[in-house]
């Protein structure tokens, strides 16, 4: 991801900047954009079982929370990665504004 930040930092033309500030923003803005999608993407598959309904949401939101919380504790085994359970809360802010989404779309 560093190199990722100041590639868009020199195409943005900054020259002073702190790369781990822009590296954490970064990083946590990818978990919430992957589990953003990750709900849709659970959501559309819980759905084909069960007809829309607030059971299918809470069921997909379930899953991708459990998901969440896996994948970190899998980090505590991974050497030279760690587990953060703020990203748990990062990863949780994107499932819910997605459901919130999918919510308001499903029932216009």
């Amino acid at each position: 991801s560093y190199k990722i930040v100041s590639k868009i930092m020199n195409l943005l033309g900054v020259i002073n900047y702190n790369i781990e500030f822009f590296n954490l923003i970064l990083r946590k803005l990818s978990h919430f954009i992957e589990y953003f999608i990750l709900l849709i993407v659970v959501f559309l598959l819980v759905e084909m079982f069960i007809k829309f309904s607030n059971k299918s949401l809470i069921i997909s939101i379930i899953i991708c929370f459990l998901y969440s919380v896996s994948d970190e504790i899998h980090q505590l085994f991974i050497s030279g990665r760690t587990s953060n359970m703020f990203d748990v809360l990062i990863d949780s802010t994107g499932i819910i504004f997605s459901a919130l989404i999918i919510y308001i779309i499903k029932n216009r």
